[in-house]
């Protein structure tokens, strides 16, 4: 299984380094829809995570990337604040419409649940 992870993970980044947007979207969908690994952890671990590489794939690929709290984790543990930066820089965790609704009920007083803020 490692040897598949490990060319897996070796095509991804040549794709990005190639900038060949159609095998990067398909090795993307593969792994949501197949085998749901954690690509960009993986590519952490290996050192092979640049910021150049990272950059490109969140600026056109976002919408169709996830990002683990692992991820995450261990790049806060490394105090890798260039690569969080990107994280942050490209996904919307709470957008405007979001903070009103949690304000509002917070101001009146009025307890939420998950569908008071969809």
């Amino acid at each position: 299984m490692d040897n598949y992870i490990d060319f897996y993970i070796d095509s991804f980044v040549s794709a990005i380094d190639r900038k060949d947007y159609s095998i990067i979207k398909y090795l993307i969908w593969n792994n949501n829809e197949n085998n749901k690994w954690d690509i960009f952890n993986e590519m952490y671990i290996r050192s092979v995570l640049s910021i150049d590489r990272f950059q490109f794939v969140m600026k056109y690929f976002s919408n169709h990337i996830n990002i683990s709290s692992l991820l995450i984790k261990n790049l806060f543990n490394d105090n890798n604040n260039r690569l969080l930066d990107v994280i942050f820089d490209h996904i919307k965790i709470y957008d405007n419409e979001f903070i009103k609704k949690l304000l509002f009920h917070y101001n009146n007083k009025v307890e939420i649940s998950i569908s008071d803020l969809n």
